[in-house]
């Protein structure tokens, strides 16, 4: 079951030792070669061969050396002599080309299918082996790199090479081969190893591309395929192996070198990385990432079930990627001082020597075949061969800030870093096999090329799309919500959630992307204790561009008898799509109240003013209307990102989106105030006011900063603005949006005011702080339904009972003293 020269299961993603990160080996010693039809020709479009246009140009790399002989190795090399660093020592020879020259030949033909770069074959980059099989040579790939960039507009991340020809007898089955790295806080620097994911480098430069891809061809995936399971799943089945394949070479553009800072020794440490130092190793539980990992499960203190490998991006993979904040990354586990006896019987069933140790050192590749292979095919043919894989050991529980602390902050940050990854894919013909005649292979390879933007954006969760066109954009989904509204039961109250009512609320999704949005949810969760939610998930469906759809049935919340009129109470909803991110918002159940005034700023500033007194002494920072965006001081998020309400964007801001980085336009040397125009609380039995807002104080690194100095503080005029008196103050750092509500009746012991205005001041103790705040849906409200004010508006409602003639003359002696009219 395994190929006894590589000492690999053939099935597994590797890579060599010189950092050319790949595919291993094809599953070729089960020797159950069954031939496989090629795929059948598809009508095919036109070839099409445009002038050649000047473009940005990939380094050619140094000549092979004086040996005469040319590598598998040596692309690595060849990047590595570029970057003036000498080629590791122990470069493995896996198999000997035979010389010859490396310029094209000028035969060379190429055109442009769709969004696919053709091109014909020859001598010079392809050949027939001593084996009989076609070889792509590796040495070449920046010639076929150039004549890519000939027809492209040098937009691209990658370049992904196919062949027509299946490299069956080749030592990989594709390999990932670096150029540049433009992101920091990744892993180690050192080129010499291949080990340069956490420096910033460029070896091309003058090209945006970061790396080279081959693929070798699709039919090569559908054999292995057939060999592993006895089936080739269809190419418009996400489940088939070509898309973990291309998946796994995509994100070796950033994966997988971070290290750590062990808890218990305190120094950093490559203990989670396996083959090559560019793959997880076998002891992480690793969520069964793309990259080799595990995902294990703790059944009892200290034994572990291997349940999936390779099956996803983890949380880990996406916070490299850039598409997952760092607070938002699952904590994980290592296995130390693990060993498995049923692994250590199962690789020497299948002829391996392994003495069941998982945690050996960095670099330990262990070759276990898919867990679903284990549990589908040898579980059905071959008992023996399957067990349930498990290990003891000691649990060492990790955190992303321990990753942190050994790589710095991963730079650009979350919410700075690209969500859409740029691939153009291009196919090279076996020598002597014309444009003309490939129409089939071209065809099968745009097939994929589309089917792998919606695997790419399912497995990362929609955090990111890749997009494979030549040129221009690529469609992409993106939902928001709309026009989200309560809705009363049949025994309602004119839209007042009364204390233990059940209410209707039906969230809209709007996708605001130019692709289907597909198998879309609404989750709801609630926060606070005084709500409950009878059907948390409600499934929308597939929602076409630029269209809404709402939840049928509605969200069924309910509201706890014993709420406390005015309280208001959370609740959030997620809506998530296969291939889209999720939107996630908090909303408010205002109990017994019913909204009267107010603003959400989504037309503008809606006659709020900034400064509006002139006394504010802060020279930067001042309140304006944006849309709040995540940014990250150190490791912490001081910023929340997106919307505040159903259909709603837009804030007042300290910092709207206008900085580089937190802090570039936060708070500075003083106070910056934002107050409001007036609003009429006439008439009203018991007004509150009601605002969300959020408030971080915080330190270089993110630390907090809860004091006065750099408190948000809240007041309120009721005679249009002359003089303000405290309403609120906020010192705790929220860093998502809060609610807030408060009664005006204990504010104003006197007589309610005819108006109300609003100020709103954030303050900045000290040049080192990042200070920020947020003001949104600023609301006046009034108890209504049940909770509807009796008399003078003092109490709550209750039951209709006489009234001793002692109280209503309590009541008439009380008011008599008062010596005015109107509610107390």
């Amino acid at each position: 079951m395994v190929d006894p020269r590589s000492n690999r299961y053939n099935v597994f993603f590797g890579s060599d030792r010189t950092g050319v990160m790949g595919v291993g080996r094809l599953f070729r010693s089960m020797r159950l070669w069954i031939a496989l039809l090629l795929v059948a020709a598809w009508p095919s479009p036109a070839l099409t061969a445009p002038a050649r246009k000047p473009g940005p140009v990939v380094p050619a790399p140094p000549p092979a050396g004086g040996d005469g002989r040319i590598h598998i190795d040596d692309p690595a090399a060849y990047i590595l002599q570029y970057a003036s660093s000498p080629p590791p020592a122990d470069r493995l020879e896996r198999q000997r080309l035979r010389p010859r020259p490396r310029q094209p030949s000028p035969l060379w033909a190429s055109g442009v299918v769709g969004d696919i770069v053709v091109m014909e074959g020859d001598d010079g980059y392809a050949y027939v082996g001593s084996d009989g099989h076609i070889y792509f040579d590796d040495n070449t790939i920046f010639d076929v790199a150039n004549r890519v960039l000939a027809y492209t507009d040098d937009s691209h991340d990658e370049i992904v090479i196919w062949s027509t020809f299946a490299q069956t007898g080749a030592d990989y089955a594709a390999y990932y081969l670096p150029l540049s790295n433009d992101v920091a806080g990744l892993g180690d620097c050192n080129e010499r190893n291949g080990e340069n994911q956490g420096c910033r480098y460029d070896n091309a430069p003058g090209v945006r591309v970061q790396g080279l891809i081959y693929m070798s061809s699709i039919e090569s995936w559908r054999e292995m395929e057939y060999n592993i399971y006895y089936r080739s799943r269809p190419l418009d089945d996400l489940d088939a192996m070509v898309y973990g394949g291309i998946g796994h070479e995509t994100i070796h553009r950033w994966l997988a070198a971070l290290r750590f800072v062990h808890p218990g020794t305190g120094q950093v440490s490559k203990q989670m990385l396996g083959e090559s130092l560019a793959h997880w190793h076998p002891c992480v539980d690793g969520d069964g990432s793309m990259l080799y990992g595990w995902d294990w499960d703790e059944q009892s203190p200290g034994t572990f079930e291997l349940l999936a490998e390779s099956v996803r991006y983890s949380d880990l993979d996406l916070y490299a990627m850039g598409v997952l904040p760092p607070d938002s990354v699952r904590d994980w586990f290592i296995i130390e001082n693990g060993n498995s006896t049923e692994l250590a019987r199962l690789m020497s069933d299948f002829g391996y020597s392994f003495n069941g140790n998982i945690s050996a050192g960095p670099g330990l590749f262990v070759p276990i075949p898919p867990v679903d292979y284990i549990d589908e095919v040898l579980g059905r043919y071959y008992p023996a061969f399957a067990p349930h894989i498990t290990a003891t050991g000691d649990r060492l529980d990790l955190f992303i800030d321990d990753v942190i602390a050994a790589e710095g902050p991963r730079l650009p940050e979350y919410g700075r870093a690209p969500t859409t990854l740029r691939q153009v894919w291009a196919l090279v013909t076996a020598p002597g096999q014309r444009l003309s005649q490939v129409a089939g292979f071209v065809s099968a390879v745009d097939s994929v090329r589309q089917y792998y933007e919606r695997w790419f954006a399912q497995k990362t969760r929609g955090l990111m799309h890749v997009c494979t066109k030549l040129s221009g954009d690529c469609p992409v989904p993106a939902l928001e919500a709309q026009n989200a509204r309560f809705e009363d039961s049949p025994t309602g109250n004119d839209g007042v959630a009364d204390p233990g009512e059940l209410v209707g609320y039906r969230p809209i999704a709007y996708n605001a992307g130019t692709e289907t949005a597909h198998a879309v949810l609404v989750r709801a969760r609630a926060i606070d204790p005084g709500i409950a939610i009878d059907n948390p998930e409600t499934a929308i469906g597939d929602i076409e561009p630029e269209t809404a759809y709402d939840a049928d049935p509605p969200l069924a919340v309910r509201v706890a008898e014993n709420t406390s009129c005015g309280a208001p109470q959370r609740f959030e909803i997620v809506f998530k799509g296969q291939d889209t991110a999720e939107w996630r918002q908090v909303q408010v159940v205002y109990t017994g109240l019913r909204r009267s005034d107010g603003t959400d700023f989504e037309a503008g500033d809606d006659g709020w003013l900034a400064n509006a007194a002139g006394g504010d002494d802060a020279w930067a920072g001042q309140f304006a209307s944006g849309i709040s965006s995540a940014t990250y001081a150190g490791k912490t998020r001081v910023t929340p990102a997106g919307q505040t309400t159903a259909g709603g964007c837009w804030a007042m801001l300290t910092d709207p989106g206008l900085g580089a980085a937190a802090g570039d336009t936060d708070v500075d040397g003083g106070g910056t105030s934002l107050q409001s125009r007036s609003y009429s609380i006439a008439g009203l039995k018991d007004p509150h006011v009601g605002y969300r807002f959020w408030h971080v104080a915080v330190d270089g690194q993110g630390n907090p900063w809860e004091d006065n100095d750099n408190r948000l503080q809240v007041e309120i005029s009721g005679d249009r603005g002359k003089t303000f008196r405290p309403l609120a103050q906020h010192l705790t750092n929220t860093r998502d949006w809060e609610v807030a509500v408060v009664r005006l009746r204990d504010l104003f012991k006197e007589e309610l005011p005819q108006q109300i205005a609003l100020r709103f001041t954030q303050f900045d103790g000290g040049e080192d702080d990042v200070v920020e705040a947020g003001v949104d849906d600023v609301a006046i409200y009034d108890l209504a339904g049940k909770c509807t004010p009796s008399g003078c508006g003092c109490a709550a409602a209750r039951a209709a009972t006489p009234a001793p003639l002692l109280a209503v003359l309590a009541l008439l002696w009380w008011r008599l003293r008062r010596g005015r009219s109107g509610c107390c």
